[in-house]
């Protein structure tokens, strides 16, 4: 895979306390503090989130596992997954116990000929046999959207019962932005949140991702107060 993948999900509060503990240890040198003045005032900020936080006394007992391989362990493929193919390979991963699997993207086909078929990915699996009982079991199908045209799209097929979870992707630098969405961070940030804003709207659940919140191949390490704005917004 020729691709940078995600380094930190951020998806409910003990992944976040554990994010935010790291950043305050980055930001507490000197020279991080140097950056800018608003880096003390972040600083004060996430040690208050923290010190109020349930969770910042401990984590869950229970890890949460996504599982992210058939989106994106498929996705630059050069021969291409049959249907039925990837429905076995979700049912596999929802048997090994998993959280959540997310099951695709939906993009452009001419730029991700490999995921082509999200649409009709997503309306077969709850027509499996074992879907039903995996849902039960409290396993999320999730499907990533890199823009609001791609939501709508999810939408078409949301209604029946796949995906349950939006997932939505920031960068943490300029170089990986551009490179994976074409957009500078504040632009991806902005269509983020506007995907984010319309799925609570619709009642669909959200799962953002931070990428390369802990080091880049691109530029190498990572502002944190790049990061906490992101996070923040």
């Amino acid at each position: 895979d020729s691709l940078p993948r995600q380094s930190d999900i951020f998806d409910g509060e003990p992944n976040r306390t554990m994010m935010m503990q790291m950043l305050m240890t980055r930001m507490t040198s000197p020279s991080a503090r140097a950056k800018t003045k608003i880096g003390t005032c972040v600083l004060q900020g996430l040690r208050r989130g923290a010190a109020s936080s349930s969770c910042a006394r401990g984590f869950a007992s229970q890890p949460r596992v996504h599982e992210v391989t058939p989106r994106d362990g498929l996705q630059n493929e050069k021969n291409i997954i049959d249907l039925d193919d990837k429905l076995e390979l979700c049912r596999l991963l929802a048997k090994s116990g998993v959280s959540s699997v997310e099951v695709t993207s939906f993009v452009r086909p001419d730029r991700v000929p490999a995921l082509k078929d999200a649409k009709e990915l997503c309306q077969a699996l709850p027509q499996q046999p074992w879907f039903s009982k995996a849902r039960e079991d409290g396993i999320n199908f999730a499907a990533l959207v890199p823009n609001m045209r791609g939501f709508e799209n999810l939408l078409k097929v949301h209604e029946f019962g796949c995906p349950d979870t939006v997932v939505v992707i920031t960068s943490c630098t300029e170089s990986h932005s551009k490179a994976n969405v074409g957009r500078s961070i504040q632009d991806a940030l902005k269509q983020t949140l506007e995907v984010i804003q319309c799925a609570k709207k619709e009642g669909v659940a959200v799962r953002a991702y931070c990428s390369m919140a802990f080091g880049c191949p691109f530029e190498g390490d990572v502002d944190p107060l790049v990061v906490a704005d992101i996070v923040g917004a």
